[in-house]
């Protein structure tokens, strides 16, 4: 009977030695797996590519910028005033949305006319809206007026106003604090009257230069 006894006490602990034994194993197993987590995935994750920065991050306020670049005007009749020229734009506005800005834009393409040697100016003025589809890639539409000018060595000047459409897209290409540079082409159409010289298209290719 005490060998009996003996025996089941033994195996009792043996049982208990078994459990303590694998619960100190679970739990330092645990533990390892923890510090594993908290300290070893860290070298799984690089920082951010320096290129890339969540647009509703640093776009907010106040937008303005300003753009130069070349362009051109198709007009029908031509008769000297259609071919290329210098092209300039700037807007003013304000972000409506982490993506999205409310502007007014004002483009203008300035070319001579060497046949009757005078220049035209052919600008529109437009309330835009600016989408960004992606943190840099970014399209603009807008409807307003658009005014051509023709003016000449001596002063003479003709101008035209009419109902005007425009629409754009870009790419910024550095962005750094709240100042961003991009390339930008556009498109835009002044509905003149025949009276009034006929239609005017308006296109070009600029640098621009915005600040959020």
């Amino acid at each position: 009977m005490k060998l009996s006894k003996l025996g089941s006490l033994g195996s009792r602990h043996r049982v208990a030695l078994a459990i303590t034994a694998a619960a100190v194993f679970a739990v330092t197993l645990g533990s390892s797996s923890a510090a594993q987590a908290q300290y070893g995935r860290r070298g799984y994750y690089a920082p951010p590519a320096p290129g890339y920065y969540p647009a509703q991050s640093y776009r907010s306020g106040l937008v303005v910028g300003v753009g130069v670049g070349f362009g051109g005007l198709s007009v029908d009749p031509c008769q000297g005033d259609c071919g290329v020229g210098l092209s300039l734009e700037g807007h003013l506005g304000g972000m409506v949305g982490p993506n999205l800005a409310l502007m007014f834009d004002a483009w203008a393409v300035i070319h001579h006319n060497n046949t009757f040697d005078d220049t035209t100016t052919s600008g529109i003025y437009t309330g835009a809206l600016q989408l960004w589809l992606t943190p840099i890639l970014w399209v603009k539409g807008g409807a307003g007026l658009g005014n051509a000018s023709t003016s000449n060595i001596v002063g003479d000047t003709r101008s035209a106003s009419a109902f005007a459409l425009m629409g754009g897209v870009g790419v910024e290409l550095v962005h750094s604090g709240p100042f961003a540079l991009d390339l930008q082409g556009r498109i835009g159409h002044s509905f003149f009257t025949n009276d009034d010289g006929g239609p005017i298209t308006n296109y070009a290719f600029m640098v621009g230069f915005n600040w959020y």
